[in-house]
């Protein structure tokens, strides 16, 4: 998985290199809420927690399809029992390919990379450990954008997550057993800095 988002990445940059088409660049933001996946019987042990994100994008089009890559900062907070509470910080970058089937509206989806850049908590530490969280996570990216103006969007996303962490030790039921798998659905604006 990790060398098609590597080679995916360099075909992308290697498209802007060598690309006579258009690249818009923009900005992007907007709010996190978070979920962490499990079978385990401890599954309700955590909440949906919020957080947030922002960052920016190059896009190339062709016709009705095109690459959108991303370079976001995402705070991701999530909430337990006993007023458990984690919050991670990741540096993302999703790599999408888009269709856009009217001219208002653009569904993206691709792979995502997740740099864990600190994490805080949990509060309750037999909970789930302090190291429980990968540094290096990935997964896929599902968006569907809606262009208000020709500069700014409305996106809806969802990042799900194929990485496990998380304790799946069943010799240490004091722990969240685990393992988890993020997800994280976003709702947030794109500006577009040109957009012809």
């Amino acid at each position: 998985m990790r060398k098609i988002i590597l080679l995916a990445g360099f075909f992308y940059g290697m498209t802007l290199l060598q690309s006579k088409a258009q690249i818009y660049f923009g900005l992007n933001g907007g709010a996190n809420f978070t979920t962490l996946s499990t079978v385990a019987f401890e599954k309700d042990r955590w909440e949906s927690g919020i957080g947030f994100r922002a960052g920016g994008f190059s896009e190339v089009p062709f016709g009705k399809f095109g690459l959108h890559l991303e370079a976001d900062y995402s705070f991701v907070g999530i909430s337990g029992l006993f007023d458990d509470h984690v919050t991670l910080h990741y540096a993302s970058m999703p790599l999408n390919l888009y269709y856009q089937p009217i001219k208002r509206l653009k569904i993206l989806a691709g792979p995502e990379l997740n740099f864990l850049l600190g994490q805080d908590g949990p509060t309750y530490q037999p909970s789930y450990g302090a190291d429980a969280f990968k540094k290096f996570e990935y997964g896929v990216h599902a968006e569907v954008e809606f262009l208000v103006t020709r500069q700014l969007g409305i996106s809806l996303r969802n990042y799900f997550g194929l990485q496990s962490s998380g304790n799946d030790d069943p010799t240490q039921p004091q722990r969240l057993s685990g393992p988890y798998k993020l997800n994280i659905l976003g709702l947030g604006l794109n500006y577009y800095l040109k957009r012809s």
